[in-house]
């Protein structure tokens, strides 16, 4: 019996299972968010979309801040923002959307925020805000408003 399996083996091989497809490619994100037609605000689109911005407040609003705020490539992004109330922090989320108004250069961009939808006391659906964003290639950010 020992002899046949080996005659059967050497005649016929052995099953080594089939072969591993290969792993399909990584796609980058589709970015359709509104933005001017140039390379610069695509590659600073892409950047925008890999950048989680933390801990900054809007202008004019040293209570309110955004704990984390992350952008998407059709042109949203979501936040978790506190409000300091007296001595007492309450957490809150927003969402709204972003497009890029101008570009200086690849790293950097005067982007317009509006809140869509917001459960933060204090803040209102259809705020906007624009803001002069920095992207550097180490992956940290510099805001300043406009």
């Amino acid at each position: 019996m020992r002899r046949q399996a080996l005659i059967a083996m050497f005649l016929f091989g052995c099953s080594k299972g089939a072969t591993p497809a290969p792993a399909p490619e990584a796609k980058a994100p589709e970015i359709t968010a509104e933005m001017p037609d140039t390379k610069d605000a695509k590659s600073f689109a892409a950047s925008l979309i890999d950048t989680t911005v933390s801990e900054w407040s809007p202008t004019g609003n040293s209570d309110f801040e955004f704990l984390t705020m992350s952008f998407a490539g059709d042109g949203t992004w979501a936040a978790t923002a506190k409000l300091v109330a007296g001595v007492e922090d309450i957490e809150c989320n927003e969402v709204g959307s972003w497009k890029i108004a101008e570009v200086t250069d690849a790293t950097q961009a005067t982007v317009e925020l509006t809140v869509t939808k917001t459960a933060c006391a204090n803040r209102e659906n259809g705020a906007e805000q624009r803001i002069l964003m920095s992207i550097l290639n180490d992956g940290s950010y510099k805001i300043a408003y406009r």
